[in-house]
């Protein structure tokens, strides 16, 4: 019987020790990083506003980037991902096009919560938005990807978006430095699975449309 329990435990610690290695990477210097942090660093910050954090966005925003980066001047979306990347341990694009997380990480079909989202902006074909998934809202039969990120309505919030708006979905990869591949496709859009219609939980649904309508033209 003592044996038994001492197999079982074992057992038990082996279980939980396969479960944190799912979230975590391991790298060349032996270090681990956790692919949830930079999602909930970027969860610290919600609310932050352009104008009136614009001291503490323009310090956090320091980091990552090859350049200094004005919230209030500059779109800093992409500027903002770097920065979290940065403070969370994990390599960054160092660009400000959001586009440029079209080369990061590694290629899904199927995200997670924290995986980086990527969204065509406008019409031309180098505009954009980038942010962390959250998940999936419907309304009025339309399909919504929950997005967190900088310089949503000029402050760190989520944004609600149109699937196919969506350029691309990457995950953090398994090594220190990003995939250095040919980037990834953006005729046409990403295969979604698992897909469940989950309640819609935006407080106010004009808002929305309206904010969707102003980010479809504006920055």
């Amino acid at each position: 019987m003592r044996r038994l329990s001492l197999i079982s435990v074992c057992a038990v610690v082996l279980a939980l020790a396969g479960c944190s290695a799912s979230t975590e990477s391991t790298y060349g210097d032996g270090s681990r990083r956790s692919k949830l942090a930079p999602v909930t660093e970027a969860q610290k910050l919600q609310g932050k506003d352009a104008r009136k954090d614009r001291r503490e966005l323009k310090a956090l925003m320091a980091k990552g980037n090859s350049g200094p980066v004005d919230p209030v001047i500059t779109p800093w979306c992409a500027g903002f991902m770097n920065a979290v990347l940065s403070n969370t341990g994990w390599e960054t694009t160092g660009s400000l096009r959001a586009r440029s997380f079209l080369d990061y990480g590694l290629k899904t079909n199927d995200p997670g919560h924290g995986d980086i989202v990527i969204l065509r902006r406008g019409r031309d074909n180098w505009s954009g938005h980038v942010g962390f998934f959250m998940g999936y809202e419907y309304y009025d039969g339309t399909k919504y990807v929950k997005v967190l990120g900088g310089n949503t309505e000029k402050k760190v919030d989520v944004g609600y978006f149109p699937v196919n708006r969506v350029l691309g979905f990457r995950s953090l990869n398994d090594s220190y430095r990003a995939e250095k591949s040919a980037p990834a496709k953006t005729s046409s859009q990403p295969q979604l699975a698992r897909l469940k219609q989950p309640s819609f939980e935006h407080k106010n649904v004009q808002e929305l449309i309206a904010y969707n309508n102003r980010f479809q033209t504006n920055w």
